[in-house]
Formats: C-alpha cells, structure tokens, sequence
C-alpha cells in the first residue's frame, strides 16, 4: 500500500499498547517504501480532555430523529465511554447502547511506537488543518509517518 490511515481515535479502542505497536508493525510491514500511514486520536494530554465531558446531538435520519448521547470520563491512562442512540419516536426509545474503554495514546508514546517499528515521524498537528500541535490545547493529535527503506 502507498498510504492507510486510521482515524476517529479508534486505535485507542485496543487493549493494550502492546496490540497498539503490533498494529504499527502490521502497517510498516505492509507499506510501500515511502508509503504514508496517517493517525489521528484525541489529544489526552490537553486539560480540557482530562475532564468529564458530555455530548448530545440530534439528527433527522430519513423519517426519524435520532439522538446521540456521548460520555468521556477520564479514569487514570484511560478514558471510560459510553455511546447511546436514541429513536425519538412516540414514545422514545433506545435502538443500541455501548461502551469502552480508551488507551490514552500521548505523542511521545505514538512517536516512540512509530520509530520502533521502523516509520520516519513528522511533526504532530493539533487539527486536520495541519494547525501546530500544542499538548495543552490542541484538541486532536494527528501523526503521518513514512516508511522509509524496506528494513
């Protein structure tokens, strides 16, 4: 492959930072040389993502309103979530619940991972706009690493 990307904070939903660097091995080994791999996850180390934080939204999806409910509350490296969808017909009813548990992934320990598997690390960005990375602020932290000469 000459790029992957894995966005929406999802590797974070790995159990252990050990299957974290497996994966980062997986992707090295199956990237061209030169070839992208592009992450993305909350950025755990900004003061506002150390905080509970709740989130509801609401969508017309076809003939039905839909609500979301969204909950992050930090617990030690790791981050409690749990999703919950709701049809907001008459009367209102839940359609499907879950939850997980996040590894906290700073930049210093994607960085390490990446250099360990053998990707060349750019500079992080703190947003899709390819903002600077700030640890306290940036709400995100996005990562593109190239695979340099096959080892």
């Amino acid at each position: 492959w000459d790029f992957a990307y894995c966005l929406g904070n999802s590797i974070c939903l790995l159990p252990t930072l050990e299957s974290v660097k497996a994966t980062f091995a997986a992707i090295h080994r199956h990237l061209n040389p030169g070839g992208k791999f592009l992450i993305q996850v909350l950025n755990y180390s900004a003061s506002k993502n150390q905080q509970p934080r709740h989130r509801v939204d609401k969508k017309q999806i076809i003939d039905r309103e839909v609500m979301a409910v969204k909950s992050l509350v930090p617990c030690g490296d790791t981050t409690l979530l749990s999703l919950a969808f709701f049809s907001m017909s008459d009367p209102p009813k839940a359609e499907v619940a879950e939850s997980a548990v996040l590894l906290h992934l700073s930049y210093e320990t994607i960085h390490s991972m990446g250099e360990a598997v053998g990707f060349q690390v750019t500079a992080p960005y703190g947003a899709f706009s390819q903002a600077s990375y700030d640890a306290q602020s940036s709400a995100d932290l996005i990562c593109v690493f190239t695979k340099g000469e096959t080892r």
